[in-house]
């Protein structure tokens, strides 16, 4: 639960396992598949994935990034929800919603 940056916010960093499960092609996973709520329902959206706007993973490859988000002050970050992009393991795009620990 991150550094004061302007006067009613902070930065909230959340580190996410990324894996293709495809063998036949990259999948692109962009900030605009993640949101972050906290405890009040409000969403929020990161301002990229490391210091990427998107990021390519290889056929069967996994990585740990880090997303960067700006929530209010007094917000505690509560879960997370990933929308899975059309090129994922199924071909359906879908999502999950994962909790804060």
């Amino acid at each position: 639960d991150g550094q004061l940056s302007y006067p009613d916010t902070k930065f909230f960093l959340v580190t996410v396992e990324l894996k293709n499960l495809r063998s036949d092609r990259e999948i692109e996973v962009t900030g605009r598949n993640f949101e972050l709520f906290d405890s009040k329902g409000t969403r929020y959206t990161p301002y990229g994935i490391e210091s990427q706007v998107s990021y390519s993973l290889r056929p069967l490859s996994s990585t740990s990034v880090q997303l960067t988000y700006i929530i209010t002050r007094d917000a505690a970050g509560d879960h997370i929800r990933f929308t899975f992009p059309a090129a994922s393991a199924a071909d359906n795009p879908g999502m999950v919603m994962l909790a804060l620990s």
